[in-house]
């Protein structure tokens, strides 16, 4: 990790959540489109719509991308986890674990970033700044009209393809206090048939989802915290007893 990044990261989820995740050794990342997520993805295509629009007014030829963010909002197979830098956070909890007692389980977020180059993910961490926002965007499509060379890929899958490597990180400032980092698949167009994604049932739809495999869980399972429940000390003292068994 960077210097300045954290040594854990920590995923808070449900006691079904939690015992999936020691059993099959795996984490679920789920459909971006198919989650409270979704409109922070949209937030990140708002943006960048409302940035080709203006541009457009300043004389550069950016309707292709704005093309391009109108296809993206229905194809994109954005597949995303969720960590935090913070493991005992009130939000969080309401957020993950809303109607039972849950966890917050800290990874080690170095060997996340292994796994993660080996499964075709990346660990990010989210941006909250609006004037980042901003400025990535602009900087982005000034930097793709600028592009003369005719065997690179024309302009909007260049586009597309660089949005894709910055906009599952936006997130708007009001969340900011989650610090959250995320699991993020590189392969992000395509249609619901690829092989590798499964489906999981929602409270409204079936979800989809890509399986984050972890291996060894010793090697990357950390640390974890019992969240608010009744009986904390019975609930420390079985959640042992599970991990040893």
């Amino acid at each position: 990790m960077a210097p300045d990044g954290p040594n854990l990261l920590y995923h808070y989820t449900t006691q079904d959540g939690f015992l999936g995740i020691i059993k099959s050794k795996s984490l679920w990342a789920s459909s971006i489109r198919h989650l409270n997520d979704a409109s922070e993805f949209n937030y990140a295509l708002d943006i960048a719509g409302k940035i080709a629009a203006d541009e457009k007014e300043n004389g550069k030829d950016t309707e292709q991308f704005e093309r391009t963010l109108r296809m993206m909002r229905g194809l994109l197979n954005v597949h995303v986890c969720s960590f935090s830098r913070e493991k005992d956070q009130l939000s969080q909890w309401r957020a993950y674990c809303r109607d039972s007692s849950g966890f917050s389980i800290g990874f080690d977020a170095e060997r996340l970033r292994t796994l993660a180059g080996e499964q075709d993910f990346t660990l990010e961490e989210c941006l909250y700044d609006e004037i980042e926002h901003d400025c990535g965007i602009r900087g982005l499509i000034d930097s793709v009209l600028a592009v003369t060379n005719e065997k690179l890929p024309e302009k909007p899958i260049l586009f597309l393809t660089e949005f894709m490597k910055i906009a599952p990180r936006m997130k708007h400032p009001s969340f900011i206090e989650e610090r959250e980092w995320r699991l993020v698949n590189k392969t992000v167009m395509g249609t619901a048939l690829s092989t590798d994604i499964l489906y999981r049932a929602g409270k409204s739809f079936v979800i989809p989802y890509r399986e984050f495999r972890l291996g060894s869980v010793e090697s990357v399972l950390k640390e974890i915290v019992v969240g608010p429940t009744p009986h904390p000390q019975l609930s420390i003292r079985t959640t042992a007893e599970f991990l040893w068994h």
